[in-house]
């Protein structure tokens, strides 16, 4: 491979990476953070309006974000496949499908997780010690 080859495959494994990790969860939907800010701050009907229309456009531009950051990353992976050889990108392929994977088997364990706090247990059963 290149010197060129190498950097690009670096590059896009490293953003493959970087995307694979978990991600933080979204934030609560606009009308529910609303109703937390309402109680929080005493938030007049006029405030609440805007406060909403507010996290309504946060939530379209956070999604817009994730949009675009998938077709740049789509991008990278086009324009590496362009200088690999047949054998490279059979080999390219494999490793995109391994990462696919491994963030999907993440994706699912976050999942698998949902939910479950660990708590103080079972009562114990009681005993009958006479003593």
């Amino acid at each position: 491979m290149t010197p060129r080859t190498l950097l690009l495959t670096g590059v896009l494994l490293t953003a493959v990476s970087a995307y694979a990790q978990d991600p933080p969860p979204p934030p609560p939907e606009p009308k529910e953070r609303t109703e937390r800010l309402t109680k929080a701050l005493d938030l007049t009907a006029d405030q609440q309006v805007k406060v909403r229309a507010i996290l309504e456009k946060a939530e379209q531009d956070r999604a817009k974000l994730k949009e675009d950051r998938l077709a740049k990353l789509k991008e990278v992976s086009d324009q590496i496949e362009q200088v690999l050889t047949p054998e490279q990108k059979q080999k390219y392929q494999v490793l995109k499908e391994k990462k696919k994977k491994e963030l999907k088997d993440r994706r699912q364990d976050r999942k698998d997780k949902k939910g479950r706090h660990p708590g103080p247990g079972p009562e114990p059963e009681p005993t009958d010690q006479k003593k």
